[in-house]
């Protein structure tokens, strides 16, 4: 329960900040603000798969 809070948590928060990007200007908030944010967001969405939420997925479990 509690990695699938923690799942959701990171991914919402991940696409909120991608989301900032899509609707104001690049000439607005310069492009410090776009690299950060996307890098930001990477690593939320890495955390996000870190807390495993379905399960640890084995590589050659995908194969059969």
């Amino acid at each position: 329960m509690l990695k699938s809070i923690f799942f959701f948590l990171f991914t919402h928060f991940a696409v909120g900040l991608l989301l900032t990007i899509i609707f104001v200007s690049l000439a607005e908030i310069g492009k410090l603000f776009v690299r950060v944010t996307t890098w930001v967001a990477f690593v939320l969405v890495l955390l996000a798969l870190l807390a495993q939420p379905f399960g640890s997925i084995r590589p050659e479990s995908l194969l059969h």
